[in-house]
């Protein structure tokens, strides 16, 4: 199986940073690559929170 390059985006409050390194950890175990760079990026992951109006607008910008 090809192992993709993967990149991690993070929006929202601090237990979203948590929980995007949890993720992190989880692929890094898995062999996967990560990248810092979304163009590098077979696939991209966006962990945003939607508690609050801010963080869905902020969530939608950057989308």
């Amino acid at each position: 199986m090809a192992i993709e390059k993967i990149f991690i985006h993070t929006l929202g409050c601090p237990k979203n940073e948590v929980d995007s390194r949890a993720i992190e950890y989880f692929l890094k175990d898995s062999e996967c690559v990560l990248t810092l760079d979304p163009r590098e990026a077979k696939i991209i992951i966006l962990n945003t929170c939607g508690f609050l109006k801010e963080a869905i607008q902020e969530s939608l910008e950057y989308v």
